[in-house]
């Protein structure tokens, strides 16, 4: 591109209404720098000729448009309307280059998830193929990356896949907002787009990580599960073994089949990660119903304790040990298209999966892979039963408002004892309940029988009565209108009739979610919370981390508890609970 060419694209980028913006990087590791922008793709609609775009190289091997190029670009772009796809990666890749826009955001993967939280995929490709019959531009540099590597795509053959990115992305926005204003949305971008400002701090911030205590526990993990691979003969980890004990000799059913074989006629079973979920549901139910010492018993315990092993080195200690940076610290992808409910998802790595603390030697001490920066300690202030008290909120369910609104009140021990059962059953009762379980599924989740617990859960459902009716309604509504609205106004759709029954849980946990996000952002804006003494570094569904200067918790702790309890309008009390969150 010639000077002419490149001033005269700015002129036009001035003068446009909106502008769409990709970034092309070395890779993905641009949150610590050890990737970068290359250069930047645009687009944008100018009067009677449509649609323009063009591709800015900074970075490739060769081909460059001079760097002192990019203040006259970044100029022109800072207070601008931009719309982006993905627009925590460009924010992350922009900053390689030294800039942070300051104007109004937009992202099309955000908007798209908002308009719709039910389609299969929100990838640039998936939203353009559904709304544009459009798809990218790639069979050339995908065949050049197949023979080398993305880093090293010369900037004329980006030239056109980059530009048609923009493209995409500037005629997708123009698609989805009206979509999104269909709905009465749009007044709640400006939150959203706030919130994504936000979690792409944190994820620039990261966590640090003890690599020592790290490998320790790989190390211990590795040899226990040796240790009882040999004691029981056979590997937990293979899905025919496995197979073997749980369906032939434990007499568990086939929850799922997979292709025939000769073994297997009618299919064989499947042990996707979905199944093991509810096969382990149905080994700790064993456990219970089984006392110690039983032959099969102890190879069950043996089998849960291999599997616990499993998952934590695989899942945590290995994985922060490949992810961290070079500073120490690892920078996890917060999703907020990640669920249907609104609700923020985790990867690279899922730090939202870290256990509590416990006595599990696998995982009970997982947080102290975790440590802060030198001066500073870890603190997490955590809702206290956030779920439960939004529905006794929305069922009316006066007498458990009242006690929640009572500062040293346990509710749980409250309801057992009114309802003459142990107070650990009453809160199976209360979170299988809420989760749209039934008798069946609550009988299994204490480890006894219909029979056995039914009077009792009867009784527990008759306590909460307004809550039950409100969860019908929800239903019906979603029924009717195939969405419900969280209290937000933001919408959960159902486009199944038959997932109805999940709106009042949706509500439940997608308005949880959103108080959770309410509270970030206002302590975020708040201006008597110094960053450089106490910031936000994660974000566990309920509970928010910080890591605080030593000393200054008494200073900041009455902040951030004042934020996760300012929400007056539900007339009932968010209980904050405040710990060191590694220890």
């Amino acid at each position: 591109m010639d000077d002419g060419s490149f001033y005269k694209h700015l002129q036009a980028i001035a003068a446009a209404e909106i502008v769409a913006v990709d970034t092309e990087t070395t890779g993905f590791e641009i949150k610590d720098g050890r990737c970068y922008a290359m250069g930047l793709s645009v687009a944008y609609r100018m009067g009677a000729i449509g649609v323009m775009s063009a591709y800015f190289p900074f970075r490739h091997e060769s081909d460059n448009l001079p760097w002192e190029k990019t203040k006259d670009l970044f100029d022109v772009l800072a207070d601008h309307n931009l719309v982006f796809h993905n627009l925590k990666f460009d924010l992350h890749s922009l900053l390689t280059m030294g800039f942070t826009p300051r104007g109004k955001l937009y992202d099309t993967l955000l908007i798209g998830h908002m308009v719709d939280e039910e389609s299969y995929s929100f990838s640039l490709d998936a939203l353009c193929k559904r709304y544009l019959d459009d798809a990218k531009d790639k069979d050339k540099v995908s065949g050049w990356t197949k023979a080398f590597d993305w880093a090293s795509v010369p900037a004329g053959l980006m030239d056109a896949y980059a530009a048609k990115d923009a493209e995409l992305t500037l005629r997708l926005f123009e698609v989805l907002w009206p979509k999104l204003q269909e709905q009465g949305l749009h007044n709640l971008w400006p939150r959203e787009r706030r919130f994504a400002r936000l979690l792409t701090d944190i994820e620039q911030r990261g966590i640090g990580v003890d690599l020592d205590f790290a490998r320790r526990k790989s190390s211990i993990g590795y040899e226990r599960m040796q240790d009882i691979e040999d004691e029981l003969g056979f590997k937990p980890s293979s899905p025919n073994d496995l197979g073997d004990f749980l369906i032939e000799k434990l007499g568990f059913p086939v929850i799922k089949r997979g292709k025939e074989t000769k073994k297997y006629p009618e299919g064989r079973p499947s042990f996707d990660k979905n199944v093991m979920a509810k096969y382990e549901e149905m080994l700790e139910e064993y456990v219970v119903a089984h006392p110690d010492g039983e032959v099969d018993s102890n190879t069950v315990r043996l089998i849960m304790e291999y599997r616990g092993w499993q998952k934590a080195v695989t899942s945590l200690f290995d994985t922060v040990q490949e992810m961290v940076s070079p500073d120490g610290r690892v920078r996890c992808n917060f999703k907020q298209h990640g669920t249907k409910t609104s609700r923020l998802s985790c990867s690279e790595p899922n730090l939202q999966q870290v256990p509590r603390k416990s006595e599990k030697v696998w995982n009970g001490d997982a947080k102290q892979v975790f440590c802060p920066a030198e001066g500073y300690e870890l603190w997490g202030y955590d809702y206290s039963q956030l779920e439960f008290r939004l529905a006794s909120a929305y069922g009316q369910e006066h007498w458990l408002i009242e006690e929640f609104n009572k500062i040293e009140s346990d509710v749980f021990s409250l309801m057992a004892e009114e309802l003459g059962i142990p107070r650990q059953d009453v809160k199976q009762y209360v979170y299988a309940t809420l989760y749209g379980a039934g008798l069946g599924k609550v009988a299994r989740t204490v480890g006894r029988t219909d029979k056995e617990i039914e009077p009792s859960y009867n009784a527990f459902k008759n306590s909460i009565s307004g809550i039950g009716n409100v969860s019908r309604v929800a239903t019906r509504r979603a029924e009717q209108k195939h969405y419900v609205s969280l209290w937000t106004g933001r919408r959960r759709h159902f486009r199944f009739r038959e997932d109805s029954y999940k709106a009042f849980n949706s509500i439940l946990q997608g308005g949880g979610a959103e108080v959770v996000k309410s509270a970030m952002i206002e302590i975020d804006d708040d201006p008597r919370i110094d960053k450089a003494e106490c910031r936000i570094v994660l974000q566990v569904h309920d509970e928010i981390v910080f890591e605080i200067k030593e000393g200054c918790r008494e200073k900041y702790e009455p902040l951030i508890i004042e934020h996760m309890r300012n929400f007056p309008d539900f007339g009932v009390n968010f209980a904050v609970e405040g710990k060191l969150w590694n220890k």
